[in-house]
């Protein structure tokens, strides 16, 4: 766990480091026009686009994967997941902010953060871009590789996938057989589809899990002991942010095509069919 959480740290410095010296050198070419632009607004298809746009957001969550390995969980995870979903809510701002002011808004749909950057520091830019794009989409696979397979195995420990996903490699102290079936699931699903039905099937399935954890927070205070309701993180207003959030993930939903919840129902039906596998067939009698 440590050296994935250090290959994870280095990897982030370096994919975000040329997006902030992007921000810094195009920060010079934001105008009034470009945060108030003149022109129709067209919200037809702001549910759809919101939809893939979550994916940009989602994964902070994982964190809680591996709690059990974090010292003072209850205390460090809840304040860095809310730095971490602040901080990079601020960074995407600046960073659409800086292509809205550099790139003509009739390039908008066919420009990347490459062309950004070729504009403001020319070839050096757009490798420097480019270099912070692979290390980007390596550092995601790091992460997943490090939290999915825990979960995998957290499920079967609990009895709710057969236990070979449990199984520990006597030799690393690994969920081996959990991490070659996450492997082995992500290159089909990476196999099957395009990146934006990806996207959105993923955001989906993610939206459903934020959906149900809200839903159950009432239930989780209630039982509660009274020690953890005192030392437990809390965030300002109450309710209100995750009844706004309930809200935003149901709105959200509603803009899903009937591909998506096919995509999203037959790894449900998977995984409920390991489930009543494990209860039925492989759970010892008592």
């Amino acid at each position: 766990v440590k050296d994935g959480v250090r290959t994870m740290a280095i990897l982030t410095v370096v994919k975000v480091t040329p997006l902030l010296l992007m921000v810094l050198a195009g920060l010079g070419k934001v105008t009034g026009a470009t945060l108030l632009p003149a022109g129709t607004i067209f919200i037809d298809s702001l549910g759809e686009t919101s939809l893939l746009l979550v994916y940009a957001y989602v994964g902070f969550e994982t964190l809680a994967v591996t709690a059990a390995e974090t010292k003072n969980p209850r205390q460090s995870l809840p304040s860095a997941l809310t730095r971490m979903v602040i901080g990079i809510g601020i960074l995407y701002f600046f960073v659409m902010l800086v292509f809205v002011a550099v790139i003509p808004a009739g390039d908008y749909a066919t420009s990347t953060l490459v062309d950004v950057s070729r504009e403001l520091a020319g070839p050096v830019g757009a490798v420097a871009i480019t270099v912070a794009a692979i290390f980007s989409i390596a550092g995601n696979c790091s992460q997943s590789m490090l939290q999915g397979p825990r979960l995998v195995f957290s499920l079967a420990e609990h009895g709710m996938l057969p236990k070979v996903f449990a199984r520990i490699n006597p030799r690393y102290s690994t969920p081996d057989v959990a991490i070659i079936a996450t492997g082995f699931l992500a290159l089909g699903l990476a196999l099957s589809g395009t990146f934006v039905q990806l996207a959105i099937a993923s955001s989906l399935a993610r939206l459903i899990a934020y959906m149900l954890c809200i839903a159950s927070l009432p239930t989780v205070r209630r039982k509660a002991s009274e020690d953890t309701r005192r030392e437990a993180y809390r965030l300002k207003g109450g309710y209100t942010i995750p009844v706004a959030g309930f809200g935003i993930c149901l709105w959200l939903m509603l803009h899903t095509t009937q591909a998506n919840w096919i995509a999203v129902g037959l790894l449900l039906s998977l995984g409920i069919a390991l489930y009543f596998i494990e209860k039925r067939f492989l759970q010892p009698a008592t």
